[in-house]
């Protein structure tokens, strides 16, 4: 008996679990080994159970995986969460028939494999091939999610649940947030780190959006919370994301008919708006200081850059070292790019800069701009695959909104929910590059798989 249902295990799934623990449980060790001894009894005895109970049951492994986006714990190059989809894969492997069935049931394998088939290409501009493949894992990891997760969320309850749940998780933090904002005067984004503002924001769109439809007064609790939240974190990007994500949301909202009061929608969205004008005004009067990232923009022309040093004194001017750093060396590989996820590490080669300069605000960094990545990187060939997944994406997901209105109207408000939450992550790839890595990406491929998820509920009420 495990978590209130029986398990019954055949030979197969028994031999294929010891094998697996065997070899989990020596990569385990091998990480253990990177950390100092204090450290290595810790991760064997807590990781081994862990890793036992996640083959055992696949809803342990989903949960374990849920918990890993909100630690920001990095073991070699990759963040915790990336590291779990293969464990995902495994288990999924033991408790479902076929995994040629999640594929041919899932729209968005394939294009996501195109894309991922053309950045490859690019290999061969990479100035190291085995450590530029390494990292690409980032995105495959992404695949790997897509394929074994849907099967998870099999009732529109669930999805819902799992929204819910993430909400909650960041309206917790925004207590964390504001903490360690006024004991310890920095500017802090709580335990799941710099992610956090996304996090929030996505998080934010969620409980608006609910609010909105359902008129229950915990999520304008959690909505206030959050942006409370968001304006300790100063962050001003997401700003932009959102705007975008709810002129979606108002869009479809006025071109389809979703079978609720939309003049009730729009007198929600008024005291919504009204009521978090009043909430930023507050602490503008109370604690101005929490906004003095928010204001650098316009600030930005008042400034004299004398020294080289002073492009340090804004974080707009370090990005367009990098942007322009990026740039040549597109304009070097401009069909295939220099190589998937070797900019960091390879940027010098392209660089004009001075040595100063140089060091100080490009060497290591990412171009903070999703596009400008992958155009960088996977050059033309690859932006191109990139696009069509994103765009082929986006189709799906307003496809399975225009099914949910004809055939099951009370569930359209939820595909409309997540297709924005896309919407909203479309647009910040525009101003970070976040999403292609570690907790980001991790985020954007469980959004899609809630997408294919709702899909497959739709075509399974039609069998």
């Amino acid at each position: 008996m495990l978590l209130g249902y029986q398990v019954a295990y055949t030979k197969k799934q028994i031999a294929l679990i010891s094998i697996a623990i065997i070899i989990l449980g020596l990569a385990e060790f091998i990480v253990a080994t990177s950390f100092s001894f204090s450290y290595r009894a810790i991760i064997i005895l807590v990781g081994l159970p862990l890793v036992l109970g996640i083959l055992i049951d696949h809803r342990l492994a989903v949960l374990a995986f849920f918990v890993t986006l909100f630690v920001p714990f990095d073991i070699s190059i990759f963040t915790l969460p990336v590291l779990m989809p293969p464990i995902l894969f495994l288990s999924f492997m033991l408790w479902h028939e076929s995994i040629e069935s999640a594929v041919e049931f899932n729209a968005l394998f394939k294009p996501f494999l195109i894309s991922y088939l053309l950045m490859l290409p690019s290999l061969v501009n990479a100035h190291n091939i085995p450590f530029s493949l390494f990292r690409s894992y980032n995105y495959l990891s992404i695949g790997l999610l897509l394929i074994t997760l849907p099967a998870f969320f099999s009732t529109f309850e669930s999805v819902k649940k799992a929204l819910d749940i993430f909400v909650i998780v960041n309206v917790i933090n925004v207590f964390h947030v504001i903490f360690e904002t006024f004991y310890y005067n920095y500017r802090s984004f709580g335990f799941p780190g710099i992610v956090y503002v996304d996090f929030a924001s996505l998080s934010l769109v969620i409980s608006i959006l609910f609010l909105l439809k359902y008129g229950e007064k915990k999520y304008l609790i959690y909505a206030a919370l959050l942006l409370l939240g968001m304006v300790f974190t100063q962050t001003r990007n997401v700003l932009l994301s959102l705007f975008f994500a709810f002129s979606v949301y108002l869009f479809l909202l006025t071109r389809y008919d979703f079978g609720i009061d939309k003049k009730k929608v729009f007198s929600r969205i008024t005291v919504v708006i009204v009521g978090f004008t009043g909430i930023i005004l507050l602490f503008i009067i109370l604690k101005p200081e929490v906004f003095s990232r928010l204001i650098g923009l316009v600030e930005l022309g008042q400034g004299t850059l004398l020294y080289e040093a002073d492009f340090g004194k804004n974080s707009f001017l370090t990005r367009v070292l990098l942007w322009y750093t990026a740039v040549k060396a597109f304009l070097a590989n401009p069909i295939f790019g220099m190589g998937i996820y070797s900019f960091p590490f390879d940027s010098k080669s392209y660089s004009e800069l001075t040595p100063f300069l140089f060091n100080s605000y490009v060497q290591g960094l990412s171009t903070h701009i999703t596009y400008l990545s992958i155009l960088t990187e996977a050059g033309i060939v690859g932006f191109i695959g990139f696009c069509y997944f994103l765009v082929k994406t986006f189709n799906f997901g307003l496809g399975t909104l225009k099914v949910a209105l004809v055939e099951q109207k009370e569930h359209a408000y939820l595909v409309l929910t997540v297709l924005v939450l896309y919407s909203y992550i479309l647009f910040s790839m525009f101003l970070s590059d976040a999403w292609l890595i570690g907790q980001c990406a991790m985020i954007w491929a469980s959004v899609m798989v809630l997408m294919v998820s709702l899909d497959n509920q739709f075509k399974s009420k039609r069998i």
